[in-house]
This record gives C-alpha cells, structure tokens and sequence, in this order.
C-alpha cells in the first residue's frame, strides 16, 4: 500500500506495478479541478493527472482496476452522486463529485484504451494501455 499524492509519485514508482486499483477513491477528484502546471507547462484537471499517474506506475501489460458508479439517472439512482450533489448544495465541497463517466471522458482523451463493466458478477481485469 502507497499513501502519496495522486499527482506526484516518485519517479520510482513508474513501471512498477503489475496491478493498480483504486475502489471509490476518485470521488473527490473533481474533473473541474486545475493542477496549476503539468510535465509539459500546461494545466490540467487532478482527476487527469491522477489516472495519467496510476498508467504510468503500470509494468508493461499490467492491470488497472477502477471501481466507481455511474452517473445518477432516476431509474438507477447512485449514492455516491447523490452524496456529492448534497454536499455540493450544503457548501461543503465545491462540486458535485466525479462518475464513471467522468473517468471515462478522461481516458478517451489521453488516448487509454479501457474495458467497462457494468458490474462484478462480469468484471474482467481492466488492461489499461497508453498510446
């Protein structure tokens, strides 16, 4: 077990892992929230950074797993998004938290191929990849 910050691990960390999960643990990774600068200068979210961080501490072919709910629709309503979404209302958080749409987003714009399921009773070992 590892307690660091999402964005910066130690360089030493990179390729060294077989398997990464994170179960709910991305919550409070608001997509709305900016580092102040990236490697390269620019800025990003710490939802991005934190996921570009996890790949990066992969072995080659190694295996991330990320469990997290989806977006709250009516018919299946989701915990965690109403929990955000009050805490957000109360002023105690400044967004609502993020989902696994959120997660999503980020990976098909850092170019990660991913597999999703819908639940564990079919839950593959998710192989992430970067470009």
């Amino acid at each position: 077990v590892l307690h660091e910050d999402a964005c910066k691990l130690p360089e030493k960390q990179e390729g060294a892992y077989d398997l990464v999960t994170n179960m709910h643990g991305l919550y409070g990774f608001s997509g709305n929230l900016k580092r102040s600068k990236t490697n390269e200068g620019g800025s990003s979210s710490v939802l991005q950074c934190a996921l570009e961080r996890m790949v990066q501490s992969l072995k080659p072919g190694g295996t991330l797993v990320i469990a997290i709910s989806h977006k709250d629709a009516p018919e299946k309503p989701s915990f965690y998004n109403k929990i955000g979404k009050e805490l957000a209302k109360l002023g105690v958080i400044d967004l609502p938290y993020i989902c696994a749409e959120d997660v999503i987003e980020v990976f098909s714009s850092l170019g990660f191929q991913y597999e999703r399921s819908d639940g564990i009773s079919k839950l593959p070992l998710h192989n992430v990849h970067s470009k």
